[in-house]
């Protein structure tokens, strides 16, 4: 009878070898972060699984050269798997020598591969496991950390070594795209998660591009790129041509992205009323069926935000939202988004200032307190908006009345990711944990600052108080002392009774990162991978990488 396994990953080598208990039996086995199996329990239980149709161990300890012998010596029935690659640079020249003495003219009979790659030194294992892998059909790299442009390198070498067997690749990145290029030498260097199908290519066009009628229909997802005045033409052309020219029925997911004709610009550049008319007609008809949409990195000029854009009928199946805060300044479009959009549950405002572009005047002076048209909009203050709560808030790069704002006027929501990139931090994490204390609904919360330092007493205090919270995620650059963060770890876990996971990360004194993993009953584990949600990218309108989806 054939079984399927599954180990949660609180658990133990133990647990796997009772669940086991008849390995011939097993079609599939789902070990993902069960972080406390070490590299040898993993080689040897999974070895024993023959039968194995579908392997998922991201997040685990096993080894490439492990994984690359069970492939071809026992794992003969394999056509799914997903792992992760991690190994630090000199783990990575070990396990390249290895390798190279093993060897074999034999090959695995894997047609699906998801790995997650943490440095760019890695992708060089990932090549050899491809090396054995002849009938793959679906490659999905996710890249963790590392330089984000020796990815894209590696990953044009990788796609073009691929064989022939091959019908869809996807990337994407934990990483920003760290040079936007507006040139278009590669989709993977505009925009940094991008997926290519065998029969329509690659999934990211210019705008430009659109104008030209197509005999099919555009794809599910699809990333569009505006280059401001391209070829001297007001980009509200463009857009007028495109709706034209297009079916855009099929289109569920929609990133656009404005880049600026000048290439060595630091500044983005914006919309503003002059484009009201062709955008409006552009939302309500290129987006009729879109259920995710990011303009995250299209931005808005001070006479024009996303209000102006909406309409009756505009974004009816709309589910998630990644916005700039120029685009959602004003409490009427959060207002309209709860009254126009019943299906809505995912918020993502962000302004990314880790590539070329980092500054638009616009999200730099929202939400401020002085700011005579906000305040005058809702007179009484914030107030829930959505009879339901949201699923997932993320705010990254704003100013603590902006955090403090969507908090209020987005409660009770599930999960919630607050990141700020400043040195020293602009937020008062103390006051907003203090204010996310007051929805019972939190169950996840990922707090991430350059700056953060989760061992002060005042904030160990606050986060004590969130009483439902199973998963928290504290993301930080600081400079701590291992045993004083663990201890903190040690004490939040203590408080909070219902707490599942607990994952830190913070900087040593001599620059590394550190990371300490606390799982329910489990003593922490440290220099572990990275489990669960830790993450604070946006996938919104982008292909997705496996198990970061809202708890």
């Amino acid at each position: 009878m054939k079984m399927e396994v599954t180990l949660s990953p609180e658990r133990r080598v133990e647990d796997l070898r009772k669940r086991l208990k008849y390995p011939l039996n097993v079609v599939k086995l789902d070990l993902t972060n069960c972080i406390l199996l070490s590299p040898d329990d993993l080689n040897e239980q999974i070895g024993l699984c023959r039968s194995l149709e579908t392997l998922r161990c991201v997040g685990c300890a096993l080894r490439v050269i492990d994984l690359h012998t069970l492939l071809l010596r026992n794992l003969w029935s394999l056509e799914i798997v997903e792992f992760s690659i991690l190994s630090e640079a000199d783990e990575t020249e070990a396990e390249l020598q290895r390798l190279k003495t093993a060897q074999s003219h034999a090959f695995s009979k894997v047609k699906t591969v998801y790995v997650e790659v943490g440095g760019e030194h890695n992708f060089q294992l990932l090549s050899a496991i491809l090396r054995v892998c002849p009938l793959l059909d679906d490659l999905h790299v996710h890249f963790v950390r590392g330089r984000f442009w020796i990815a894209d390198l590696q990953c044009h070498d990788i796609f073009a070594k691929c064989p022939p067997s091959l019908a869809m690749f996807t990337f994407t990145s934990e990483e920003p795209v760290s040079c936007q290029d507006e040139r278009f030498r590669s989709c993977i260097a505009v925009c940094g998660n991008t997926r290519y199908r065998r029969r329509n290519f690659w999934n990211c066009v210019t705008l430009r591009n659109l104008m030209f009628p197509r005999a099919v229909h555009l794809p599910s997802e699809l990333t569009v790129v505006a280059v401001d005045f391209d070829e001297g033409k007001p980009t509200a052309e463009w857009f007028r041509e495109a709706i034209a020219a297009n079916v855009w029925v099929s289109v569920f997911s929609l990133c656009l992205l404005l880049f600026p004709a000048d290439t060595t610009g630091v500044v983005y550049p914006t919309v503003g009323g002059l484009y009201r008319a062709s955008l409006r007609d552009f939302f309500s008809k290129a987006m009729r069926h879109v259920r995710e949409l990011n303009i995250n990195s299209f931005h808005f000029g001070s006479d024009l935000h996303l209000a102006h854009l909406l309409q009756q009928g505009s974004l009816p199946a709309l589910q998630s939202l990644s916005a700039s805060p120029c685009g959602i300044r004003r409490p009427s479009v959060l207002r309209w988004l709860a009254h126009h959009c019943p299906l809505f549950v995912d918020l993502d405002v962000r302004i990314d200032r880790r590539g070329r572009l980092q500054s638009c005047p616009v999200c730099d002076s929202a939400f401020q307190a002085d700011d005579a048209e906000f305040m005058s909009e809702f007179s009484d203050g914030p107030r829930p908006l959505f009879q339901r709560g949201l699923s997932r808030l993320t705010l990254t790069g704003l100013r603590l009345y902006g955090c403090l704002w969507f908090i209020e006027s987005c409660k009770p929501t599930t999960t919630v990711r607050l990141c700020d990139s400043t040195s020293p931090s602009d937020l008062n994490y103390e006051l907003l944990v203090d204010v996310l204390a007051t929805s019972g609904a939190l169950r996840c919360l990922v707090l991430q600052a350059e700056s953060l330092d989760f061992t002060v007493p005042s904030l160990l205090d606050n986060l004590s108080g969130l009483a439902c919270l199973e998963y928290l995620y504290l993301l930080s650059s600081a400079p701590l002392f291992d045993d004083v963060a663990e201890t903190s770890v040690r004490a939040l876990t203590t408080r909070l009774r219902r707490l599942l996971c607990l994952h830190a990360h913070h900087r040593r004194n001599d620059g590394t990162d550190h990371r300490i993993t606390r799982l329910r009953t489990v003593e922490p584990l440290t220099g572990g991978p990275c489990i669960g949600c830790c993450s604070t990218a946006t996938f919104i309108g982008h292909p997705k990488p496996l198990n970061r989806g809202i708890v």
